[in-house]
């Protein structure tokens, strides 16, 4: 019997990855390429936009947690990044809070011989509906951007809906997207909540590809030893089968 290899990769990995794969430019891919290498050999820092993000998420699942009051203003904090009471609560309004929020997850897929364990954390899952909360930071008057047609291309070509959907066996996944600024105070200058992706009959077979490409990618490059299971992993399994 042949014994399969055992990897481990988060969705936002192949997503990633994904990206890199479908980019049409050379150039542009080939530092796609050098970036996600390196990467995986060496995760880098969150930075700010990312810290950012992670707040806000922390937040919006928990707003009364992280509310603070004094000298007559009110305002949201977590990680010390300070959001002024108008945009969380401008946000709140949005959010079903009858839901579970930040609910870890995990699936193994096999490809040839080697079985890789995918996890991720859903942000909001109410009944068979996921949504997942995106924070887009910008500066100046950078409206293209936000094309509605544009946005909404971007994340419905993403393959984050399409593993969440496999994987929590859910019917519809919705992108909610913040356009903020980093300002003194944090502005929040848009809300989109029309983004709404649901599965597709050849969706598993496109699952079973990206992730045949991306173990071609990863031997290509001799990554196999970097994608071992984590800790954080392997408690994900331990409290599954607890």
């Amino acid at each position: 019997m042949v014994k399969h290899k055992e990897l481990a990769a988060r969705v936002t990995r192949l997503e990633s990855f994904r990206r890199y794969r479908d980019e049409q430019d050379f150039d542009t891919a080939t530092k796609m390429r050098e970036e996600l290498v390196r990467e995986i050999i060496s995760p880098a820092p969150s930075n700010r936009k990312m810290q950012m993000g992670t707040a806000f998420h922390t937040i919006l699942a928990q707003p009364e947690k992280y509310k603070f009051t004094g000298y007559g203003e009110t305002t949201y904090s977590a990680d010390s990044i300070v959001f002024p009471q108008s945009v969380i609560e401008a946000a709140m309004r949005h959010v079903d809070y009858d839901a579970v929020f930040e609910l870890p997850t995990y699936k193994f897929y096999s490809i040839d011989d080697t079985e890789i364990l995918i996890t991720g954390t859903c942000d909001h899952l109410r009944g068979t509906k996921l949504t997942d909360f995106k924070t887009r930071w910008f500066e100046g008057q950078q409206w293209g951007v936000w094309d509605d047609n544009n946005l909404r291309e971007t994340y419905e070509a993403s393959y984050q809906w399409r593993f969440y959907c496999d994987m929590f066996g859910a019917d519809e996944f919705q992108y909610m997207v913040f356009a903020m600024r980093d300002r003194e105070p944090i502005e929040l200058v848009k809300i989109k909540t029309d983004i709404v992706c649901v599965p597709y009959q050849a969706m598993s077979r496109d699952i079973d590809d990206l992730l045949y490409d991306f173990l071609h990618f990863v031997r290509v490059h001799d990554l196999e030893p970097y994608l071992q299971r984590t800790e954080r992993e392997e408690r994900i399994l331990e409290e599954a089968f607890a």
